[in-house]
């Protein structure tokens, strides 16, 4: 099937065409914010944890010297223990 298009709609799909690759580009020179990490395996499970207030204070102290989120922080504490034990 062949579809027969105006110089308007053609300039018309130029231009959206323009605009998205121009937003994509966007996208890979986006800055991640603050305290976020990218990782490739995303966090999809959730746990609730109670701490001793040194603990906390600790984690809290931690996560704002390194100038990223305490579940961030949390996470890298985690993962170093498991790392060391062999067992991630």
């Amino acid at each position: 099937m062949k579809i027969e298009l105006e110089e308007q709609e053609i300039n018309l799909l130029k231009s959206i065409i323009a605009r998205t690759e121009e937003q994509a580009e966007g996208v890979q020179n986006f800055e991640v914010p603050k305290g976020y990490i990218l990782t490739e395996e995303p966090k999809s499970q959730r746990l609730q944890l109670l701490l001793k207030p040194s603990t906390f204070k600790a984690i809290k102290t931690l996560s704002g010297e390194a100038g990223e989120s305490m579940n961030a922080t949390c996470n890298k504490i985690i993962e170093k223990y498991l790392k060391e034990r062999g067992i991630k």
